[in-house]
C-alpha cells in the first residue's frame, strides 16, 4: 500500500515537474519574441535617426557649397 502511494507521488511530481519546464520553455520563447521584435524596432529607429541626421548634414553641406558658389561668383563678376 505505501510503495503504490508512493509511485503516485513520485508519478505526480513528474508530471508537475514537465508542466514547469514546459511553461519555463513557453516562457522563453516568449521573452525571444518581444526580444527579437524590441531589437528591430531599435534598429529601424536607429536608422531612422541616422538617415535623419546625415540628410540634414547633406543638406546643410550643400547648402553652405551653393552659398560659397554664390559669394565667389559675386566677387568675380
Amino acid at each position: 500500500m505505501v510503495m503504490k502511494r508512493l509511485a503516485i507521488l513520485e508519478e505526480e511530481k513528474t508530471a508537475a515537474d514537465k508542466r514547469i519546464e514546459e511553461e519555463y520553455e513557453r516562457r522563453m520563447n516568449n521573452e525571444d519574441k518581444y526580444y527579437l521584435e524590441k531589437r528591430e524596432l531599435l534598429m529601424e529607429t536607429i536608422t531612422d535617426i541616422q538617415e535623419g541626421v546625415y540628410g540634414s548634414n547633406e543638406a546643410e553641406e550643400t547648402a553652405v557649397k551653393e552659398g560659397s558658389e554664390s559669394n565667389a561668383t559675386k566677387f568675380t563678376a
